[in-house]
């Protein structure tokens, strides 16, 4: 296991729910956990710069724009199967 004193203060924010073992466990290593399930697309975009990771299921798409708004976006965790709600070409730009 890494050092916690070893992991920057990732912030990551939970748009979707998700199974509370991901959140304990992310806990665990280090990360400073939000989550957001109710704001629209748009309250998101106006604030997703303040994070480093997301966490989905399948709320909203990440488009372009919001990718765009993202700016210290260093992860996506795709809970579920399939990346079809991601724009992938834009995300790894």
């Amino acid at each position: 296991m890494i050092p916690q004193s070893a992991i920057p203060n990732i912030k990551i924010l939970h748009i979707d729910s998700n199974h509370p073992l991901l959140w304990g466990q992310l806990e665990q290593a280090g990360f400073e956990n939000h989550a957001d399930y109710t704001s629209t697309k748009q309250e998101i975009e106006a604030k997703i710069a303040g994070y480093n990771g997301i966490v989905i299921r399948s709320r909203f798409d990440i488009d372009r724009q919001f990718l765009d708004a993202a700016i210290n976006l260093q992860f996506i965790a795709r809970v579920g199967a399939g990346l079809e709600s991601i724009d992938c070409d834009h995300a790894i730009k």
